[in-house]
């Protein structure tokens, strides 16, 4: 696992969760997870733009009894990326003083149709395609 987040002298706080955001970026409409913390927006994204019949999402996993809205995160780890013929998926561990839980970006699909992603943070952007 390879960290993805600066950790800061002052923990960041988590204001807020937003497992079903969607933004509009450059004309393509995308879907995820937003989490306002007290110095930023992180945004975990997914293309909404469906090909055919693949199945695809950005989801909170591992929450358990965690209210992310009342911890701080002390790191995000890069866990896996599958890609395979009908799976893409990222995994991602966002570590709290609370807990641990799974950000988890896939694409389930037929081998044709893949999406792009994004992860923006202040401090960490990536993207790709699953």
């Amino acid at each position: 696992m390879r960290s993805i987040y600066k950790q800061q002298e002052k923990p960041e706080k988590i204001e807020e969760v937003d497992e079903d955001f969607s933004i509009e970026i450059d004309e393509i409409r995308w879907v995820g997870v937003m989490i306002k913390t007290s110095r930023q927006i992180m945004m975990f994204l997914i293309d909404d733009f469906q090909s055919c019949c693949e199945s695809y999402d950005v989801k909170i996993e591992n929450l358990y009894n965690i209210n992310l809205e009342k911890s701080s995160i002390e790191d995000i780890y890069w866990v896996e990326d599958i890609k395979n013929d009908y799976l893409s998926c990222i995994t991602l561990a966002l570590q709290t003083d609370k807990g641990r839980v799974d950000i988890e970006i896939y694409n389930q699909h037929n081998g044709y149709y893949p999406h792009s992603y994004k992860i923006i943070t202040l401090d960490y952007k990536n993207s790709g395609n699953l």
